[in-house]
């Protein structure tokens, strides 16, 4: 039985099984001894084969828990190391066997210590899992971000502190890209706000600047209308005692030549406002036919000098038509085309087609043609046409005259009334120029009859009985005179205020009628006295117009804002004054 230790494991068991077939003496103490002997023999056997496989699972477990590519520790409450693998100790700069006596928390930074003392707590006291985010800031530990996450282990052998299993993360690489990051966003808002900053005061700039465009062309509307009130108004009267055909000629000459200017101011403003989308369009009820009326008598005297015909194609029913929108704008482009059309064309003819091209419920899109035999237009020249203080050719600017601002104006109006405008021409051939606008259709009610003729309303008001009696608050003193001519033989009572606390005063003392009231005036403006007359105990009934020389809607508005009736647009145009005052004036004792 020496022998057991080298025999196989199967020849022991065979051998145990035959002894114990056999059976023995009780006595027989050799033949238990065997026995016994193989069975000790097969338990140690037993007993070194699991130690082996302990010690290789243990082995396996220790490589794996070691060579982890993730961080493990197992800390007390007091955040004592009491076990790490390799990558923990790698990743806090400390060599393994020094973990007995390192605490995490002293290579914490500040603050960062406290928080997980109290994280080790709640977590070791509750058993909730939680995750804090810290950095290591003390030598020798390098600086880095760590996120850790804690649990609590199962408890050890009686007497043991509790202690917590930490997962320690790197996040270094994070917290530097987050920090780029929220770097990059703040020099992104700053960019934003630098940019912004800028904006707002160029914004502001552009403000001031548009502020001091719109005083200033509010000052040379004032300054250029009211001269030329006063030019236009002295040729007016001229031409009413004038009885040489010579000097008649001749002050007719003026008159145009003062229209002309005018045109040219108005242009002006106009292009100014359209720049600064300031143009506001009307809207009241028209029809067409009035419109082309309109132009027909503007332009026939032209066309008559120049031997030209004038023919206007459009359908009775759509010439009758009610419409509703900006019909002096309207016109205004019509003017223009058909104006350029007499200018350009020496001989031949011009034709004006209206055309219904969208008919809905509610509006109609019309297309208006506007045809001449005239010069024409190159190919390359014509994107030039629509461009302000453009000529398709700027030298025929000293042969035809012209700002080069219609088309211009009359493009963006078109585009307003929501159509556009274009051309269609060769050189030598004439020109056909087009465009298009949406009108609204008027709803239960008919256009407006058309004004009296010249001089009608002037009629009606010498014809009348009346002992009306005018204020006319005015400060230039030609004005003052044409004002007072215009109106001189209608029986009418005029007295004249030089400024706005004259015209208060007077109004305090004296019930008038009607008082025709300038905007700009010395002292006090008119804005300023049309507001306090209106609080004396008669200024709340009388009528009082306005005589401005501001094309400016926000200046219309003001008027009537501040309680003015009406208003009258300097030049004054005495058919407009003469229908102004027959509409506001009592009708006295016919």
């Amino acid at each position: 039985m020496s022998t057991l230790s080298g025999a196989p494991d199967g020849v022991l068991t065979d051998l145990l099984a035959q002894l114990r077939r056999e059976g023995a003496d009780p006595a027989d103490a050799v033949h238990e001894l065997q026995v016994r002997q193989i069975e000790l023999e097969l338990q140690n056997r037993e007993l070194r084969a699991a130690q082996q496989a302990l010690e290789e699972s243990r082995d396996r477990y220790v490589d794996l828990y070691d060579f982890a590519p993730v961080a493990y520790a197992t800390l007390t409450r007091e955040s004592r190391i009491t076990q790490m693998n390799l990558t923990a100790a790698a990743l806090l700069g400390v060599e393994r066997g020094a973990k007995l006596d390192l605490f995490l928390g002293a290579r914490l930074a500040d603050g960062d210590s406290r928080l997980l003392l109290s994280s080790l707590g709640r977590v070791l006291a509750s058993g909730v899992e939680e995750s804090i985010e810290v950095r290591l800031g003390r030598p020798p530990a390098p600086r880095r971000d760590l996120q850790l996450m804690l649990r609590r282990e199962a408890a050890g052998a009686a007497g043991d502190p509790p202690t917590a299993r930490v997962i320690l993360l790197d996040i270094t690489a994070r917290r530097q890209a987050e920090a780029e990051l929220a770097q990059y966003r703040q020099h992104l808002e700053a960019l934003v706000e630098a940019r912004t900053a800028a904006l707002v005061a160029a914004r502001d700039a552009a403000e001031a600047a548009n502020r001091a465009k719109s005083a200033f062309l509010a000052n040379m509307s004032h300054e250029l209308r009211t001269p030329m009130n006063a030019i236009m108004g002295m040729t007016t009267l001229a031409q009413l005692r004038a009885t040489d055909p010579k000097q008649i000629d001749q002050l007719h000459k003026a008159n145009r030549a003062a229209q002309h200017l005018l045109t040219v101011i108005n242009d002006i403003l106009d292009i100014s406002q359209i720049e600064a989308d300031r143009l506001t369009l009307g809207a009241a009820t028209f029809n067409l036919d009035a419109v082309l009326a309109d132009l027909t008598d503007l332009i026939g005297h032209d066309v008559a000098d120049k031997g030209l015909k004038l023919a206007i194609d459009i359908r009775p029913d759509l010439g009758q038509q009610s419409l509703q929108g900006d019909a002096g704008r309207l016109g205004q482009i019509l003017l223009n085309l058909a104006g350029n059309a007499v200018k350009f064309t020496a001989r031949g003819s011009i034709m004006l087609r209206v055309q219904r091209i969208e008919d809905t419920a509610t509006d109609l899109v019309l297309r208006f043609e506007v045809q001449d035999t005239g010069i024409g237009i190159a190919d390359a020249d014509q994107p030039r046409l629509f461009t302000a203080f453009e000529q398709a050719d700027n030298s025929t600017t000293r042969q035809y005259g012209g700002t080069g601002l219609g088309l211009a104006i009359s493009r963006r109006l078109a585009e307003l009334m929501g159509g556009t405008l274009g051309v269609v021409s060769q050189l030598g051939t004439g020109s056909t120029f087009w465009f298009t606008v949406r009108l609204a259709k008027a709803t239960g009610a008919e256009a407006p009859p058309s004004q009296p003729a010249e001089r009608g309303a002037y009629d009606q008001l010498r014809t009348r009985r009346t002992r009306a009696r005018l204020l006319l608050v005015e400060d230039e003193p030609v004005n003052q005179e044409v004002m007072q001519e215009l109106v001189a033989d209608l029986g009418l009572t005029v007295d004249v205020a030089a400024d706005g606390a004259q015209a208060l005063a007077m109004a305090a003392r004296t019930d008038y009628d009607l008082i025709l009231m300038d905007l700009q005036l010395p002292v006090m403006d008119g804005i300023e006295a049309s507001q306090r007359i209106r609080q004396l105990p008669t200024g709340a009934r009388v009528p009082i117009i306005a005589t401005t020389a501001s094309v400016f809607t926000e200046d219309r508005m003001r008027c009537l804002a501040a309680g003015m009736t009406d208003f009258i647009t300097k030049p004054v145009d005495p058919d407009v004054l003469y229908t102004t005052l027959l509409n506001y004036l009592p009708a006295g004792d016919d």
